[in-house]
């Protein structure tokens, strides 16, 4: 079996494929409509962060993780732990940076994207897109 292939049998790899052409993306789609489109680098930022958070949702819930769980479950978990990924991210970027390391902010940016990273993966893994039922769906309903 190539090596390829085994690699992509596993769905950490996958993750992280699907991560960083995520980050490929964003700035690609970034630069371009800042540059072809006639708005303000703020709303352009929001525009491609919105296109590049949907195709991300998209390919984890069917490729990485390949979960069949309803997207009224999936997305607002996977919105909540953007979020506090987004949040662990600055907050401990501007924790380092100011506390520890505030000559090399790449090494608290790496830190930090590395924590959010781990913290998705796991959150992703058993809560995102899980398909295990709650427990009102999971719970035994009396005949009578």
């Amino acid at each position: 079996m190539p090596i390829a292939s085994y690699l992509l049998q596993h769905r950490l790899t996958r993750f992280i494929l699907v991560g960083g052409s995520s980050a490929i993306l964003l700035f690609l789609l970034n630069f371009l409509v800042q540059s072809y489109l006639d708005i303000t680098p703020f709303y352009a930022t929001a525009i491609s962060y919105i296109v590049v958070f949907v195709l991300t949702y998209l390919t984890h819930r069917a490729w990485t993780f390949q979960s069949n769980a309803a997207h009224h479950q999936t997305l607002p978990r996977y919105l909540a732990t953007q979020f506090a990924c987004a949040l662990l991210t600055s907050s401990l970027t501007t924790i380092f940076t100011k506390q520890f390391v505030p000559k090399l902010p790449f090494v608290s940016a790496l830190f930090a994207t590395l924590c959010a990273s781990a913290l998705s993966f796991t959150a992703s893994l058993l809560w995102v897109f899980s398909e295990r039922p709650s427990k009102a769906q999971s719970a035994p309903t009396s005949q009578t």
